[in-house]
């Protein structure tokens, strides 16, 4: 307890105060070093500064147990003047008291262990500047607590609200009077995690400091996905409340869960490249994306439209209805025939305010459209309206744009493949090409014991056509020649350009009685189409004709396709020579 006017002058006639100081109208105090201790302490203390400071002292009415209340700042003070200043007598500092007094006061070094301390007690002007900013301050941080964007709790410690922020009343739509003096787990915890939330209570009025996420709902109900931090209040060591913050993250949730999600589904779409790379062929490659795109999206029905000629006709389709339920459209017509031709992907939320989008059927809403290049048109449909965000567009056109890709690579890699096969002026299978296929139908044939029948073609006089008419014309002969002879053949027979005016055709699969039959048959066509040509053709001279001979391999017999290719080669010069078969 503080003391008291007539105990004072005990510690007065204990207290080393030098007499002149003793009734001084200032404070006085003595402090002497102690040498085992190395700290200063009270050895005197006179009138003024007992009114002043108002100090404790203990029982033992000894002067070393009075304790002054003042705070650390000045017995570091003391201690830096007596280690820094050994030539320096005099010293101004400042004392803050515990009830936020300020106090100026000179410092005298007397001796190697002796300072004295006069204290002013002026400090009226400084303590209202002190008390104007501390205003200032807590004006401040009333500013910031109701307009920092996160809802902010002050409980007491007991766990009631004592006080809240603008935004806590936003979020969860309780006005002041409605909070205030509550607990807050009985308040924002809902039932089914009532325990947990009396945890986190619980461990923030012990002194802990929380990170958590949770659960909280607002008074309509609604529930909330919170981070919540919370932090014990001390005040002189002891714990006075918790200072809780709330911040809502559930939209927060919500797109990390649709990241996530995005995150799926590109992982799907990246496992489904490289079975898109290893198509070999459009149709095989078509039916990947749409199983692809089935996985990834919520659909009804998916189907890729071709391109064929004027006409855009469905290819491949997975889902609810079946391919031939499609109609086959005019390449400018419906949805499917927009996204075509404008090579930009139409999104429909709902069909029914699009007339163009009506082919596409009762009982379907939602239809992401995307143009597949120049090969047709991709399409993902569903049953709900508005069934597609603009991530499940970007993810299609991803899809798609590699689906494009690997097409084009298909058809770059035929068109290399036709062209190091064919024959650049008439398309059909040139001699390099032949000799692939015929080691192939070789092998077959003698697998099967059936025989394999050649033809070899040659156009009599076709130096008349590019002597007289020009090489132009040559070429156009040699084209339509070639034409004939291919439409005169089985679809399963090969024909080939072998030399400059030369063709040869093998007919497989011939066997037995067939082979004279077939033979002659095939001849006779191929006879007929031409010369009705060549009559039909002003331009061609009148002794333009063909010369066709003929040989049959047998699997089990014992001449080589060498040799029945000579054979054919002879038969066909004998027929230039005597002009019949």
């Amino acid at each position: 307890m503080p003391i008291s006017r007539k105990e004072f002058w005990k510690v007065k006639q204990f207290g080393e105060i030098p007499k002149e100081y003793s009734i001084l109208p200032i404070s006085f105090l003595n402090f002497h070093r102690d040498e085992d201790s190395n700290k200063f302490l009270l050895r005197g203390i006179n009138v003024k500064a007992i009114e002043l400071i108002n100090p404790y002292i203990n029982d033992c009415e000894d002067l070393y147990s009075i304790s002054l209340n003042f705070k650390d700042h000045f017995w570091k003070e003391i201690n830096k003047f007596w280690k820094e200043n050994k030539d320096n007598h005099f010293f101004i500092s400042t004392i803050f008291s515990e009830n936020s007094s300020i106090y100026q006061c000179n410092l005298v070094r007397v001796n190697e262990s002796k300072i004295y301390c006069f204290v002013c007690d002026d400090h009226h002007e400084k303590n209202v500047k002190i008390n104007q900013e501390l205003r200032n301050f807590k004006s401040s941080f009333h500013t910031i607590f109701n307009h920092v964007p996160v809802g902010v709790v002050i409980l007491n410690k007991e766990g009631q609200i004592e006080d809240v922020n603008n935004f806590f009343i936003e979020l969860f739509g309780y006005s002041m009077e409605e909070i205030i003096s509550q607990n807050i787990d009985g308040l924002i915890v809902p039932e089914k995690y009532i325990k947990d939330g009396k945890r986190l209570t619980d461990l923030a009025l012990n002194k802990k400091v929380i990170r958590e996420e949770g659960i909280r709902k607002t008074k309509k109900g609604d529930l909330l996905e919170i981070l919540i931090h919370a932090a014990p209040i001390i005040q002189d060591q002891d714990q006075t409340g918790v200072f809780l913050i709330y911040q809502d993250i559930t939209q927060l949730k919500v797109a990390l869960k649709k990241m996530q999600e995005t995150g799926r589904k590109l992982e799907k779409l990246h496992q489904v490249v490289h079975k898109m790379d290893a198509a070999e062929d459009e149709t095989k490659l078509c039916h990947v994306t749409i199983e692809a795109a089935a996985n990834i999206l919520k659909l009804d029905t998916c189907i890729i439209v071709k391109a064929q000629g004027e006409k855009m006709v469905p290819l491949v389709s997975i889902g609810d209805l079946a391919l031939n339920e499609f109609p086959i459209l005019a390449k400018g017509e419906g949805i499917v025939g927009l996204t075509f031709e404008s090579k930009e992907t139409q999104y429909l939320g709902d069909i029914k305010q699009n007339s163009r989008a009506l082919s596409l059927g009762k009982g379907f809403h939602s239809v992401i459209s995307v143009p597949i290049g120049d090969f047709g048109v991709f399409q993902a449909i569903s049953s709900e309206i508005d069934a597609y965000s603009e991530e499940d567009i970007r993810l299609v056109e991803l899809l798609i744009g590699h689906t494009e890709g690997v097409i084009k690579r298909i058809m770059l890699t035929k068109e290399l493949y036709y062209q190091a096969n064919h024959d650049a002026l008439t398309g059909l299978i040139n001699r390099h090409h032949f000799n692939q296929i015929l080691e192939k139908e070789v092998k077959k044939a003698r697998r099967y014991k059936y025989g394999l029948t050649f033809l070899m073609i040659d156009i009599d006089n076709f130096k008349l056509v590019n002597d007289s008419l020009g090489h132009l014309k040559g070429d156009e002969t040699l084209k339509k020649i070639g034409s004939l002879i291919k439409d005169s053949v089985r679809d399963s027979d090969y024909v080939v350009r072998y030399g400059g005016d030369e063709f040869l055709v093998m007919m497989t699969e011939i066997n037995g009685f067939q082979i004279q039959a077939n033979i002659e048959f095939i001849i006779d066509r191929i006879y007929s189409s031409c010369e009705k040509w060549f009559l039909t053709e002003k331009y061609i001279p009148k002794d333009i004709s063909v010369s066709i001979g003929a040989a049959h391999w047998n699997s089990e017999g014992d001449l080589s396709i060498k040799e029945i290719l000579q054979q054919a080669d002879e038969w066909m010069y004998s027929q230039k020579r005597s002009g019949d078969l």
